[in-house]
């Protein structure tokens, strides 16, 4: 993606990625991130079920939602919950292997990545992986690099 993008345009995990700016940007044709992606991946991309918790209110229930195009939820990462509630779907297979970059690169250099995990106990925050891989959160507002996902 040519720029850095936010979750939210404001400091909150509210409905969780169900109701996150960047899932609209993703997934709805007039969506900037939507108008970006390659038509042959638009055409060929499938919609599949995302589970990701509601840690806003404290309930940690586990919404589904329905996408085209999405970002890794921190289990589907790294495995384990570090900073997010369980349940958000299963360890993928590629990202058990040793040496498999974790994040995505701007201009050569490894760069902060979003996850769809909002932080677990808290209200504003949603988890990242940072330049070097390691797991952590941020607030709902700031802008960090987009490593879409999809499936076909």
């Amino acid at each position: 993606m040519p720029k850095r993008y936010p979750w939210n345009q404001t400091d909150t995990n509210e409905g969780s990625w169900e109701k996150t700016y960047l899932r609209y940007l993703m997934n709805d044709p007039a969506g900037e991130v939507y108008r970006l992606l390659p038509d042959e991946i638009v055409e060929l991309a499938v919609p599949v079920i995302k589970q990701t918790a509601n840690t806003y209110d404290g309930s940690n229930t586990i919404i589904e939602t329905e996408d085209k195009f999405w970002i890794k939820s921190e289990k589907e990462l790294y495995g384990r919950n570090i900073f997010s509630a369980p349940g958000e779907g299963h360890w993928y297979e590629y990202y058990r292997q040793e040496d498999v970059p974790w994040g995505k690169k701007r201009n050569g250099s490894d760069e902060y990545t979003l996850l769809r995990s909002p932080n677990y106990g808290t209200s504003g925050y949603f988890c990242y992986v940072d330049a070097n891989g390691t797991a952590s959160a941020d607030t709902a507002g700031d802008s960090l690099g987009l490593a879409p996902a999809f499936c076909i």
